[in-house]
């Protein structure tokens, strides 16, 4: 998912029947989730409603009850790798993460996205913490320098994100990790941090750069 995309969100508000063991009644609950709709050009597109979704779950259809622009605030987590493995990386990432960071806290609607700039090239250590102001989180990227002889703690960051944003009661949490091809050194394995993730309500984007 691009920059801009991130900012191009929408809200279903769709209705999920939980069945209970030997009744047919279905208990209706509402859930929200976000969406972003571009067309080729990766503009958004208007005037959706109800009738242009589809949800379903475990392949039964939901019904969707309403569509609406996704207008509040994001609570961002930018992970960024900064090992050695992403030692040619991290002039690029130095350079993209200014204009990144000014698109998202200057989204449409006038909201202000708060970000954080954490570092995951040792036991990942926070930058910059959750900010809307330019100038601050700026300071947090000019403290991005690659770690000699270090690996990725890509899990164990992920995890502690997720910790933060339930004490944080976050209310639109997103993750976006900056990392390479090369060691992972957390404690964590990969299927310790889905559930921290999922319980989190966090959109996860991971941009990988390759060395092939």
């Amino acid at each position: 998912m691009t920059a801009p995309r991130l900012l191009l969100g929408a809200l279903l508000v769709a209705v999920l029947a939980l069945t209970w063991p030997g009744r047919l009644a279905a208990q209706a609950i509402q859930k929200a989730m976000y969406v972003s709709v571009v067309n080729d050009a990766g503009a958004p597109v208007p005037d959706l409603g109800p009738a242009d979704f589809i949800v379903r779950e475990d392949n039964v259809a939901r019904e969707v009850l309403r569509v609406e622009p996704a207008v509040d605030p994001m609570q961002i987590a930018v992970l960024v790798d900064n090992s050695a493995a992403s030692r040619d990386n991290i002039s690029h990432m130095r350079q993209a993460l200014p204009t990144f960071v000014a698109t998202l806290t200057d989204g449409p609607a006038g909201q202000k996205n708060e970000v954080t700039i954490i570092a995951i090239g040792e036991r990942p250590p926070v930058l910059a913490d959750y900010s809307t102001n330019r100038a601050t989180l700026q300071k947090g990227i000019d403290r991005i320098w690659a770690l000699h002889d270090t690996g990725a703690y890509l899990m164990d960051g992920i995890t502690e994100v997720c910790q933060g944003f339930k004490k944080r009661e976050a209310g639109r949490p997103v993750i976006v990790a900056l990392t390479a091809e090369g060691p992972e050194f957390s404690n964590r394995m990969h299927d310790q941090v889905i559930d921290p993730l999922k319980a989190s309500g966090a959109a996860f984007n991971a941009i990988v750069e390759s060395s092939r």
